[in-house]
């Protein structure tokens, strides 16, 4: 386990949010629509760039810059805790959870009479995934991280299963605007929107931050771990618990994005190891760059059109997954 000085703390951490605000910064002086962005914020411009950047371009960099932190926190700490390099937010039925809360309540259309209610239903539907999924593991005879895995499987394909019976029972157009959300969408947000996964990022993350020394324990081994003085089940329920937050609050703002929760933490792992209390804020800045960038990519590829930003996430975490893979199974879990 690497040992994390104040000065090295401090180092990566200013270092990943000095990019993250590089990548902010870039995302709003660019994008599919010309605007006079200095003017703007220097309040010289005419109505329409303002209109532009603090109504449309800022909320939707502030709130990519949340989710990407919020996906890879989740990332981390299922990583960790199942101690499986393949883990992500989807692995345990969180992400599918989410997706079904969430389109549940735009169908009932109380996302629409209700504000945030579409990222509390998604809240909703992860924790109760990943109540399912630490229940049946219970009942088929303890919860070690391989039935926690195999059971998350099967949740997650229920709940794709009664995602896609809930849109063939939507009006086609309601059901195209589902469709897209699905594949990954920031969509037009509010800078409340932002908050939101903000708010959500601060609570998870934090509480993974305050166990990290537990979660190193737990990543190294769970008999070592409770040999050690911890409550595993409860640290397992705990951790699990602060992924579905992350989890649950990214697909609600932004819809199912997959490979920066993979990706990220193996990256971030490479260059600083395996230390969760340097590990995790670092994620954040490099989960938050790595989905500004992809959204301005998504803004800008084909404007004035606008592409669903999952697209963009999967054709930069694909090929940056399979080259971590090509180096052998010990390349993922490098510098443990």
């Amino acid at each position: 386990m690497t040992g994390v000085t104040p000065r090295r703390f401090a180092l990566a951490t200013l270092s990943s949010l000095a990019l993250l605000a590089a990548a902010v910064v870039t995302g709003v002086a660019l994008g599919e629509v010309p605007a006079d962005v200095l003017g703007a914020l220097a309040g010289t411009s005419d109505r329409t760039s303002a209109v532009i950047v603090f109504g449309a371009r800022l909320p939707r960099v502030l709130l990519a810059a949340a989710v990407g932190g919020l996906l890879a926190v989740a990332g981390t700490l299922f990583q960790g805790v199942l101690r499986n390099p393949l883990a992500d937010p989807y692995i345990l039925g969180a992400s599918g959870g989410a997706a079904l809360g969430a389109i549940l309540a735009v169908a009932s259309g109380v996302a629409r009479a209700v504000p945030f209610s579409r990222t509390g239903a998604s809240l909703a539907g992860a924790f109760a995934a990943l109540g399912l999924v630490l229940l049946a593991s219970r009942r088929a005879g303890g919860v070690p991280a391989h039935t926690l895995v195999l059971v998350g499987v099967v949740v997650n394909a229920l709940a794709s299963a009664a995602i896609l019976l809930a849109m063939s029972l939507l009006d086609p157009e309601r059901a195209q605007g589902v469709l897209l959300w699905m594949s990954g969408s920031l969509g037009y947000p509010r800078l409340a929107d932002a908050g939101v996964a903000a708010a959500a990022l601060g609570v998870g993350g934090g509480l993974a931050l305050a166990r990290a020394r537990d979660l190193d324990l737990l990543a190294a081994g769970e008999e070592s771990a409770a040999a050690l003085g911890v409550d595993v089940p409860r640290m397992r329920r705990l951790l699990l618990g602060a992924g579905g937050l992350c989890a649950g609050a990214a697909v609600g703002e932004a819809g199912p994005i997959g490979f920066v929760g993979l990706v990220i933490p193996h990256a971030v792992r490479r260059i600083v190891g395996a230390d969760h209390r340097i590990l995790l804020p670092v994620a954040v800045g490099m989960g938050g760059t790595l989905l500004v960038l992809a959204d301005l990519g998504a803004r800008t590829a084909v404007a004035p059109r606008v592409l669903p930003v999952g697209v963009f996430t999967a054709l930069l975490g694909a090929p940056a997954f399979l080259w971590l893979l090509r180096r052998g199974p010990a390349g993922l879990w490098a510098r443990r």
